[in-house]
């Protein structure tokens, strides 16, 4: 109505959408942690490794990723392991530039992931 950019960012995971709508370049990633605990993936820094050592901190991880990686643009055309995840301060940090994310459990098995460059965060139904 005010002429303000708006950001909105879509993730969807088994029976579940998340749609993120905030400031322009705001990014969110929906998973299952059971999915992502099941996934071969290789995409985990040294220090995500050492930092997270079980399976809801890893799918933590892997969500933050693609939330960060949907904020810059780019999406996985970007190699993950370019997004190091410290989830005990709350930050990430792509190519070395940190930025505060939000990690919410909103179920079990469940994990959401928002980059919104510090815009607060709230969950609805």
């Amino acid at each position: 109505v005010d002429g303000s950019a708006v950001g909105v960012s879509l993730a969807r995971t088994t029976d579940l959408v998340a749609l993120a709508v905030g400031p322009p370049g705001i990014g969110v990633d929906l998973e299952r942690v059971s999915r992502v605990a099941a996934a071969p993936l290789d995409a985990f820094t040294p220090g995500e490794l050492a930092r997270s050592g079980d399976d809801t901190a890893r799918a933590a991880c892997w969500a933050v990723k693609e939330a960060v990686l949907k904020r810059d643009g780019r999406g996985l055309r970007v190699d993950p392991t370019r997004v190091d995840v410290d989830l005990g301060r709350g930050t990430a940090a792509l190519d070395g530039v940190s930025q505060p994310v939000s990690v919410l459990f909103p179920a079990v098995d469940v994990v959401l992931a928002v980059a919104a460059g510090g815009a607060p965060v709230s969950v609805g139904a």
